[in-house]
This record gives C-alpha cells, sequence and structure tokens, in this order.
C-alpha cells in the first residue's frame, strides 16, 4: 500500500494478532472477576478518551456488532 508516495512495511499476521496482552496498567487481583475486570478496561478508555479532547466518543459496552447482517 502506498500512503503519500511512501510504501508502508509488510506486516505478517502474527504481528497483528497478538496471542497475549499486556493488562498489567489495571493492577488486577486473583479476586477479581470479569465484570471487574470489564470496569477497569472501560474505565481506563474513557479517562484516555477525555486526556484526547472532545472530539472522541466512547459508544458505549458490549455493544452489538453486525457482520454480514448478524450480531
Amino acid at each position: 500500500m502506498t500512503v503519500y508516495g511512501h510504501r508502508l512495511p509488510a506486516i505478517e499476521a502474527p504481528e497483528i494478532f497478538k496471542d497475549t496482552y499486556n493488562f498489567d496498567f489495571l493492577q488486577l487481583k486473583n479476586e477479581d472477576k470479569d465484570i471487574d475486570i470489564e470496569n477497569l478496561i472501560i474505565s481506563n478508555i474513557e479517562s484516555f478518551l477525555k486526556e484526547l479532547g472532545n472530539d472522541f466518543m466512547f459508544a458505549g459496552r458490549q455493544v452489538p456488532v453486525k457482520i454480514d447482517k448478524e450480531n
């Protein structure tokens, strides 16, 4: 793909889709449940978007996504 006259480097699929994720910033405890983790992630997203300014929005949590007319 060419963007503004520059060629973007080729990226292999394993570089795009990670097997592991680093959630250290959430400071999770072993007893945290899924809803606790979700709340911490959402809180971090909201804080991050507020820092970016008023031009960004958060659509909601667990919003259905339609792909080929299926949720």
